[in-house]
């Protein structure tokens, strides 16, 4: 596996996007089959896999461009007046380039890349796009733009237009899926997203967000959604987001925490009525001279309708409940709770261990602290200079084979 990137702050492509979540059963066969039933045309792969090539070569055009800039032609060094431009410090590189090839067992060989640009509209505004191909029917990309266009206002604005075709599992639902035969499926999403958020303190800000979702699910076997089927998920959802943390890559000190309600109606264009409440929170504090303690606790609950089981909340995969397969456990009530020991050995590298578990449930009276699904696992953060760490992770689960998990910042 092999990564290769340039300083920024932004953390925005994260191989957890890609499903870089290792399993040792091979899904060639069950591949080969879904690709038959034509989950997605045969143009739209083109254009996923053709959008991927574009980000790689602009990604190519930009580093040999910054490579140039970087070892100019040496001048004379004979004496003469200096300009005064000699003297002032270089700004930071608006660009942001990360370029990616790894291999998935699963998957074959991922080919992917993310390149942003910082100062569209003012210093904060950045806009960015990934995108990742096994130059097959697993295809991904996106552009985001995220900034301050009204900064006297306080008003900050979240965009993006999001498309995923990559096979995903599915185990059934319930604290029990565990039991059910993995089965594969294609979602076929397409997202488009506003968020607009408000500044009320120097910590506190309010979101208000609009979600425009369609899904082509393409599936195979006996499962709860039929081989080919098509919806439309819209959304509107409001929430409370604080957050007081030293440092926003790699948090020793302070608070993070998200409330936001989801209310998907059919008066929306959707399909579907439901409501969904999320909490995130998490702690960091230091431990030692060279050790911190991170702790999180995250809940999810379906507080009114019946939504698809792709809306479902989800435990499983890179970031929640490390160790467990992706998309394992889902329902309609989701309980996470877990604690990572982060240790510093050099000022680039730190070593990590981490306990996890949680459970889901179909109603809110058997959410309770009995048969919980307990992971743990190890892992190494590296900081590639500017502002992006690079995660590696090994976990273990109970039923399950070990894995390993490979992205960019911290789990929480």
């Amino acid at each position: 596996m092999c990564i290769v990137g340039c300083p920024h702050k932004a953390e925005q492509w994260v191989a957890g996007e890609v499903d870089t979540h290792i399993v040792s059963e091979s899904r060639r066969e069950s591949r080969l089959r879904l690709l038959r039933s034509e989950g997605v045309s045969a143009r739209e792969n083109r254009v996923a896999t053709g959008f991927s090539l574009a980000i790689l070569i602009l990604i190519g055009c930009t580093s040999v461009k910054g490579a140039a800039e970087a070892s100019p032609i040496e001048e004379s060094s004979a004496p003469g007046p200096t300009s005064p431009a000699s003297d002032l410090p270089e700004g930071p590189d608006p660009w942001f380039i990360l370029p990616a090839i790894f291999y998935l067992p699963d998957y074959g060989t991922v080919l992917g890349g993310y390149v942003s640009y910082t100062g569209l509209l003012n210093e904060e505004d950045w806009i960015a796009a990934y995108a990742a191909t096994t130059f097959g029917s697993d295809n991904m990309f996106s552009v985001e733009y995220q900034g301050s266009p009204l900064a006297k206002a306080k008003l900050g604005i979240q965009a993006w237009y999001r498309y995923e075709n990559w096979q995903r599992n599915y185990f059934g639902n319930g604290n029990d899926s565990s039991t059910t035969q993995r089965q594969y499926y294609y979602p076929g999403k397409r997202e488009v997203g506003l968020v607009l958020q408000r500044s009320l303190t120097e910590h506190l800000k309010a979101e208000v967000g609009a979600f425009f979702r369609q899904w082509k699910l393409v599936a195979q076997g006996k499962s709860d959604f039929s081989a080919e089927e098509e919806f439309r998920s819209h959304s509107l959802s409001w929430g409370l987001l604080y957050q007081r943390r030293n440092d926003a890559l790699d948090p020793s000190a302070g608070v993070n925490w998200r409330l936001s309600y989801a209310l998907s109606d059919i008066a929306l264009g959707g399909d579907y009525d439901f409501g969904r409440l999320t909490f995130q929170s998490a702690w960091y504090r230091k431990w030692l001279t060279r050790g911190i303690v991170a702790f999180r606790f995250e809940a999810d609950a379906l507080v009114h309708g019946d939504p698809p089981f792709v809306e479902l909340p989800t435990m499983g995969g890179n970031r929640l409940l490390r160790g467990a397969s992706e998309g394992r456990y889902r329902g309609k009530w989701l309980g996470v709770a877990g604690v990572e020991l982060r240790y510093r050995v050099h000022k680039v590298a730190s070593l990590v261990t981490f306990l996890e578990a949680g459970r889901v449930a179909q109603k809110p009276q058997n959410l309770s602290l009995k048969r919980l699904h307990p992971t743990a696992g190890v892992g190494v953060r590296l900081k590639i200079p500017g502002a992006v760490m690079l995660r590696l992770d090994f976990a273990i689960a109970r039923d399950e084979k070990p894995t390993y998990f490979v992205g960019l910042g911290h789990a929480f």
